[in-house]
């Protein structure tokens, strides 16, 4: 008696093989965007927090009419990895996954960032720190996109 396996035995594992992979990545992806989106809530928490350490630190209730013309994400208490810019009188930190934009004399306290790649590209998160809202982390963008990272959408502009 011959010992092995058959090809259609072979073909048959293959096959089994092929389906599992098919259905297990995109539950990873769905997994990885939502793990992205946690990193760019809990980033744009920090940078609210230290623009309002700064204010503080300025002895100013607003940046309005006061906006420090060195306002780069270099001058807020929060480390963060990727290439950092102005503009106008905000800053961008671009991130591989995000680009997150603060601009301390528009939008209140609101800080914001966009997706850059992917299928989300264009999806904006923002968190409001306004005490009246206790801290709101919402997304724009489009239902679709962001039911992806598990939020619901809501209007709110983009974060350009």
């Amino acid at each position: 008696m011959k010992k092995g396996f058959t090809l259609i035995e072979l073909l048959v594992a293959v096959i089994i093989m092929t389906l599992l992979v098919t259905m297990a990545v995109p539950l990873y992806e769905k997994t990885v965007e939502k793990s992205r989106a946690a990193e760019a809530r809990v980033l744009l928490k920090k940078i609210a927090d230290s623009k309002t350490r700064l204010l503080s630190s300025m002895e100013l209730e607003s940046f309005a009419g006061h906006v420090p013309s060195a306002f780069t994400a270099k001058s807020l208490d929060v480390q963060m990895s990727g290439t950092s810019s102005g503009r106008g009188s905000g800053a961008i930190l671009t991130t591989d996954a995000f680009t997150y934009r603060f601009f301390p004399a528009s939008d209140a306290d609101k800080v914001c960032c966009s997706r850059r790649a992917g299928d989300t590209a264009g999806v904006s998160f923002w968190y409001d720190p306004t005490p009246a809202t206790g801290g709101d982390f919402y997304c724009t963008g489009g239902a679709d996109k962001c039911s992806v990272y598990g939020m619901t959408s809501r209007s709110g502009g983009t974060c350009n």
